[in-house]
């Protein structure tokens, strides 16, 4: 253990850089080797002056001494359990068909959209849970409960196409009047 702590000792100079990363590096303050490390590469290409020539240059000497920035650690979806549930439930009867990644997305949109879209009972199967980003899919969700995403709402009703299922009134003929060509060609 203490062989990492004494790589970790050193400054700048001793990795060999260029002298105007080295100028870069000063700038910024970062003159110990240890201050560097606590940087991820993301983290110090988004410090101004620093671009990623300069950290492509500081990754390779860092390599040469057996060092590396700190990793970026990827926070997990609190709502994961849902997707994948969400996943089981509808896609579960070709799971090894489907492409989980995908899906995954899909499924995290459709929970935007809804929340509580587990406890739609379809009554059919469905090959994608795409299908709840159609028009009917979107239907369903909203027939399903009363707490859904406005934007959703409002997106149903301008993409809404469909004529309501009963008429209204008479339909009213208008004779259109003919046109100088009409006329002529009589």
């Amino acid at each position: 253990m203490n062989q990492k702590k004494e790589s970790f000792e050193g400054t700048i100079y001793d990795l060999n850089l260029p002298d105007n990363i080295v100028t870069k590096l000063k700038s910024k303050e970062l003159i110990k080797i240890e201050d560097i490390l606590l940087f991820t590469e993301k983290e110090l290409k988004s410090l101004k002056g620093i671009g990623p020539t300069t950290v492509n240059v500081l990754k390779l000497a860092l390599k040469i001494k057996k060092l590396s920035f700190r990793k970026e650690v990827k926070e997990k979806d609190p709502n994961l359990h849902i997707y994948k549930e969400a996943i089981n439930k509808f896609l579960g009867w070709k799971i090894k068909e489907i492409n989980y990644g995908s899906e995954l997305r899909v499924a995290k949109r459709v929970f935007d959209l809804n929340p509580k879209f587990l406890d739609i009972d379809l009554g059919f199967k469905i090959n994608s849970l795409a299908y709840f980003l159609t028009f009917n899919g979107k239907k369903t969700l909203l027939q399903s409960h009363n707490t859904v995403n406005p934007v959703a709402v409002r997106e149903i009703v301008q993409n809404s196409n469909e004529l309501e299922e009963y008429k209204l009134g008479e339909d009213i003929v208008i004779e259109r009047k003919k046109s100088i060509r009409d006329f002529l060609n009589e």
